[in-house]
């Protein structure tokens, strides 16, 4: 449809009881401010999401304060609630914890650095959200913020996958007793995702995080890239005890670690490998595997000996590929059984002149595959 002017418009109709709010143009909503402000007051207090066609009704301010800048309204149909970069005001709160609300189970709360943690508590509390994420927030910045929030998440029954990353949660010495507690008692969450959280900046909370996850009963998946893992002597020792333990975990990101700086780090995790009864999925590549002489026979100890894993990504560490050290790798990986795929990517490019003990391994271990530097070998 067109204006006299020949300007392309959308009418839009609104149906509130039996009041009806027709505009012709996008214009006309903006001047009709009275009858907007009836529009939107209706649509807080019974929860009825209006579609929202352009960022500019984002800013819209009523004049008796009814209306907070900020304030999102979504579409009823849509899966998930995104707040990013919002502030959580509240009416946003307000709009959450309505019991007649109705919208999916994930909410987006990253980049929220001026929250209200009695807003949060509530966004938490309400029994919908199984999908929690609340990176970028500055919450471990302070003790008694994430000591609430780390409180109320133990107590959820609903989130099952929560988010945190780039929180710097470590960076304040045995703050991760708080998540020790909260691994030990929450068995509802299954995914939980710490990037870049410094989990191993100091060596004491290192071991109350893995004291936690030890006796954690639900997580599946976990990912803690970017953590200072190999910044302390003992931080894998922890995490070596922490595998012989936990019975659940089946998917471990440890990438951007500089696990390797020390000589006992494979010595520690590959008895805790060995050991481990659950784990599939391991990803420890960008660290500092292969730089100690002794490397090469645990990582071998690990595919000898572990019988659960079926995928590891060792690609861009410091392994050596001379001819002693793959010989050893197939010797190793013609025994298990379970591995269906390893990463070795970006190692030692000696790897591609000694590329035909790895092919006469893939003829004898049909079930596996291996990608080395710019190659892969599925057979």
């Amino acid at each position: 449809m067109y204006n006299s002017t020949g300007k392309k418009f959308v009418s839009l109709n609104f149906n509130l009881k039996n009041e009806i709010f027709s505009f012709l143009s996008l214009e006309q909503i903006l001047v009709e401010v009275p009858v907007l402000n009836k529009l939107f007051k209706y649509a807080i207090e019974n929860c009825v999401f209006i579609r929202i066609l352009k960022k500019k009704f984002l800013s819209l301010i009523s004049e008796n304060g009814n209306i907070k800048e900020n304030v999102i309204l979504i579409e009823r149909e849509f899966e998930k609630l995104n707040f990013k970069n919002q502030k959580i005001n509240d009416i946003c709160a307000y709009l959450l914890v309505k019991k007649k609300l109705r919208f999916g189970n994930c909410i987006n709360l990253e980049n929220n650095k001026y929250y209200d943690i009695d807003v949060l508590i509530k966004v938490i509390k309400f029994k919908r959200i199984k999908i929690f994420n609340f990176s970028v927030s500055d919450i471990g910045k302070t003790e008694n913020n994430l000591a609430i929030f780390l409180d109320e998440i133990k107590k959820s029954k609903n989130i099952i996958k929560l988010s945190l990353t780039r929180n710097s949660i470590g960076r304040i010495d045995q703050t991760l007793n708080f998540f020790e507690d909260l691994l030990t008692i929450n068995n509802n969450l299954l995914y939980f995702d710490l990037t870049a959280n410094s989990i191993g900046f100091y060596e004491k909370n290192t071991e109350l995080f893995c004291n936690g996850l030890a006796k954690n009963k639900s997580i599946k998946e976990l990912n803690l890239s970017i953590n200072h893992l190999g910044r302390n002597k003992n931080n894998l020792y922890f995490f070596s005890i922490m595998l012989k333990q936990n019975k659940t975990l089946e998917k471990l990101t440890l990438d951007n670690n500089f696990i390797g700086s020390f000589k006992t780090d494979l010595e520690y995790f590959s008895d805790g490998l060995v050991k481990n009864s659950s784990l599939k999925i391991l990803k420890i590549n960008f660290n500092k595997i292969g730089c100690h002489q002794n490397d090469i026979d645990f990582i071998c100890n690990i595919f000898e000996k572990n019988n659960t894993l079926c995928e590891l990504d060792l690609s861009n560490n410091l392994i050596i590929g001379n001819e002693e050290n793959i010989i050893k790798l197939c010797y190793a990986l013609k025994v298990n059984q379970n591995l269906k795929f390893i990463n070795l990517k970006y190692n030692d490019e000696l790897m591609n002149d000694y590329c035909f003990h790895f092919e006469k391994l893939l003829n004898e271990n049909t079930k596996l595959n291996i990608v080395w530097n710019d190659e892969f070998f599925p057979y």
